[in-house]
């Protein structure tokens, strides 16, 4: 067995990148959208932006926050019936907001915007407000929503915010669950991809934003239809995108058009932010672009230590230990989310003495989020034995004179003197 390197009680190792911009890789396309970051889903890593820090209006697809909210917290009560007041219902136009100073109620809705058609009194029930949020951006439903589980819009929202907070948000506040547009109503790009990434994590969202048809329940003041999926990533056509699992489309006019798209390709589980494009396809083109470039990336291995290469040295009180791997220790990642290493060597509780081929402890790989990537057991290269003490046996010498010692004073008993009469 050969070995190249003998590491002395290092503590821990730091590795560095191989490339100095991972992301720069992948041959990215020109964007049609101002703003955009790529995330993996598994790791939350960024794998490409542009301008993804910045403040964006988010349009409608504010409404996963909304819904991930609701059936996060609110789960209980998706078989509620929800009457629908009068007062959440109320239109006016997105020329009178401005002309307003937007000083009207945030969750006020647009006679321009896109609709589920709810009238006054109507009874729904609160799953098919969920649906018809994700499905066909319905703001009267969102309004719906938000009054019925807190009987006060402002109060929702203000969990609604908290909530983002707690996800890791940071730079996120809205002020109305449908995304209508309001100067104090903003995100990041990051922060939707984060959004979408927490969303992509609950089944029930999945299931929801896959959803292709849902039957709108009739009632008294209208007969039922059926709602159909919007988001063209979903559906049959030119802009149809097989790994595609959702999420949401948004448009204002302030904001233009925006999507929140999630996919996989069965390895590899991406979501995508991008914002102000001018026109939904631009988004749709540079959904598809983005996601086929990354899903093309091939993974890449590193060897980090060769089993033949590498010694672990440690002390076992003063006798030198010597410890080895069984196996190679190889990570593997794509270059476009290549990590930041750091090794350290947890040594086990040892006493001698140690026989050869004794596990004595192990390797550990972290990641830049301290996540274990390898645990590595280590052996020891040799036996070592118990080393022969000479106190021990100055002791015993010592303990052995005091009892001879003893025994001869028990055995030299004093003559007793004669006495004569």
């Amino acid at each position: 067995m050969r070995y190249l390197l003998l590491l002395l009680l290092l503590p821990s190792l730091m590795f560095a990148k191989t490339t100095a911009n991972g992301p720069n890789f992948v041959a990215k396309p020109n964007l049609h959208s101002r703003y955009a970051l790529l995330m993996d889903i598994d790791n939350g890593k960024v794998l490409y932006h542009k301008n993804g820090y910045e403040r964006i209006f988010p349009a409608s697809t504010t409404k996963i926050a909304t819904v991930l909210y609701v059936i996060t917290k609110y789960e209980e009560h998706l078989d509620d019936i929800v009457e629908v007041p009068l007062e959440i219902l109320k239109m006016v136009t997105h020329d009178y907001k401005r002309e307003q100073n937007y000083q009207l109620p945030p969750h006020l809705l647009q006679v321009d915007g896109t609709n589920l058609g709810i009238r006054k009194g109507e009874k729904l029930p609160l799953r098919l407000l969920v649906y018809a949020c994700m499905m066909v951006s319905a703001n009267d439903a969102a309004n719906a929503l938000a009054f019925h589980l807190e009987k006060d819009i402002p109060k929702f929202m203000e969990g609604l915010n908290a909530f983002l907070h707690s996800i890791g948000c940071k730079n996120t506040h809205f002020n109305n669950p449908h995304g209508l547009h309001h100067p104090d109503h903003y995100s990041t790009p990051y922060d939707m991809a984060l959004l979408g990434k927490k969303a992509s994590e609950n089944r029930l969202f999945r299931e929801i934003v896959l959803t292709e048809e849902y039957e709108r329940t009739g009632t008294r003041q209208q007969k039922a239809f059926t709602i159909r999926q919007t988001n063209r990533l979903l559906k049959e056509g030119p802009y149809y995108y097989p790994f595609a699992f959702g999420l949401k489309t948004g448009h204002t006019d302030p904001a233009l058009y925006n999507l929140v798209a999630a996919a996989t390709n069965g390895q590899r589980n991406l979501v995508l932010a991008l914002h102000k494009s001018d026109k939904i396809s631009g988004c749709y083109r540079d959904a598809i672009n983005l996601f086929d470039a990354f899903f093309a990336e091939e993974m890449h291995n590193r060897l980090l230590f060769g089993k033949d290469d590498v010694l672990f040295r440690t002390a076992v009180g003063k006798q030198p230990l010597k410890a080895f791997l069984q196996e190679d220790v190889v990570i593997s990642y794509y270059l476009s989310e290549e990590p930041g290493l750091k090794t350290e060597v947890v040594w086990n509780l040892l006493y001698l003495p140690i026989k050869k081929g004794q596990l004595v402890g192990k390797l550990r790989v972290f990641d830049d989020d301290q996540r274990i990537l390898v645990d590595a057991p280590l052996f020891s290269a040799d036996a070592i034995a118990k080393p022969f003490s000479y106190i021990w046996l100055l002791s015993g010498l010592v303990a052995l004179i005091f009892i001879l010692l003893y025994r001869w004073i028990r055995s030299s008993k004093p003559i007793s003197p004669s006495l004569s009469v």
